[in-house]
């Protein structure tokens, strides 16, 4: 309606609904199923090809970048530790399956070629 103006109240929720800081409509048991339902999902390469083009050209801000950076604590068979930033860098130098070492930090193996890897 044309000069309607809204109380300070309604001007709050409509904020609130907004910034989407009303609660989930999903119960924790739903969004357990639809969880469980995404785990193993495949990707169609041509799903995967518009993924790739739309990441195309975005810049990530530093905060970005510091908050999605891991850094690896990785231990030698001796028991030596190494700290480091780029795990697939470091297993092609050491001649180690990325792949394998990923798994050792999840949990799902226990080592790799006696190498063990905690996750900061």
């Amino acid at each position: 309606m044309k000069g309607q103006t809204h109380s300070e109240e309604t001007k709050r929720k409509m904020s609130v609904s907004a910034k989407g800081l009303i609660r989930s409509p999903h119960s924790s048991e739903t969004k357990l199923k639809m969880s469980v339902t995404m785990k193993g999902r495949k990707l169609s390469e041509e799903h995967k090809l518009k993924m790739s083009i739309a990441a195309k050209g975005r810049t990530l801000s530093d905060e970005h970048k510091l908050k999605i950076s891991k850094t690896w604590t990785l231990i030698d068979p001796n028991g030596n530790q190494f700290t480091i930033k780029n795990l697939t860098k470091f297993c092609r130098e050491n001649n180690l399956q990325q792949a394998s070492m990923s798994r050792v930090a999840k949990g799902e193996q226990k080592s790799h070629k006696g190498w063990k890897v905690h996750q900061s």
